[in-house]
């Protein structure tokens, strides 16, 4: 199997301490496909942004996913830039009000986020690093245990290389149900909010926006979720083909064609 070999890069970070003694922000890959944004924290982490961006032909971030370590978080947005799918950003704050809810220092690092990739045509090695600032707000951001911005002299970024396998899971047209939006094998309520959540930037799209566009208008929005609720619920027009209840039932291709949507990986379709 080739290797994709990628490079973590720092954005106006540096360090006066030494990395026992300051918080660390890297990324590391343990699973083919996934690049995992961690943080190992020496003092109470209450909050984190950041992101991962790479560049070459042909590898593409498919889906940004929740951490373990922010599941509980009050606020949690995951975006995926929109210039070719080259990367994408995840921030989290754990709470908002008094007292603030921080992930205690630890020896063990903090999974944030994990980046899951794919590859169309024949990938070229590339780099990938944390992201650069994304509009007028840097991405490269760790809050202390006050809800504070840690300084460089408290937060050091990796730069270490690491490799993440490809080919990951193909990238052309697979088959999905659509209306299935969390790919557990059936269409209902709970479909419904995660089309919202991922539209308010709560969850991904797990690889297939496609499966998330009940109305088939090649755009993923909070039209969606209503239109999936009205059918589900009030008789309301049906979904879309492909469609199916059941997922096993209703596995296809959109016969509209490929258009802006598309979907790399569906898991309750063979």
């Amino acid at each position: 199997m080739r290797k994709l070999h990628v490079m973590i890069a720092a954005v106006g970070v540096s360090a006066s301490l030494s990395a026992a003694e300051s918080s660390r922000l890297y990324i590391q890959s343990t699973e083919d496909c996934y690049a995992d944004l961690l943080v190992l924290a020496t003092r109470p982490v209450a909050g984190v942004a950041a992101g991962i961006e790479h560049e070459g032909t042909g590898v593409l971030l498919l889906d940004i996913l929740r951490g373990e370590a922010i599941q509980e978080a009050e606020f949690v947005t995951g975006s995926i830039f929109a210039d070719g799918r080259t990367g994408g950003s995840v921030t989290a704050i754990l709470s908002f009000g008094a007292p603030i809810r921080s992930l205690p220092a630890s020896e063990a690092p903090y999974r944030i986020a994990r980046f899951f990739y794919g590859t169309e045509g024949d990938p070229t090695t590339g780099t990938m690093r944390i992201a650069a600032p994304v509009g007028d707000s840097p991405v490269t951001t760790v809050e202390g245990d006050a809800g504070r911005p840690m300084t460089p002299e408290e937060l050091t970024v990796d730069r270490t290389p690491i490799e993440v396998a490809v080919p990951c899971p193909a990238t052309g047209e697979v088959p999905f149900n659509r209306g299935d939006a969390n790919q557990d094998g059936a269409v209902n309520i709970s479909d419904g909010v995660t089309i919202v959540r991922s539209v308010y930037g709560l969850t991904g799209d797990r690889g297939c926006p496609d499966a998330l566009d009940s109305n088939d208008d090649e755009k993923v929005d909070a039209a969606d979720g209503i239109y999936l609720l009205n059918y589900l619920f009030l008789g309301g027009p049906a979904v879309f083909p492909p469609h199916a209840i059941r997922s096993a039932d209703g596995c296809g291709s959109d016969p509209g064609g490929a258009g802006p949507l598309r979907c790399f990986r569906f898991e309750a379709c063979p």
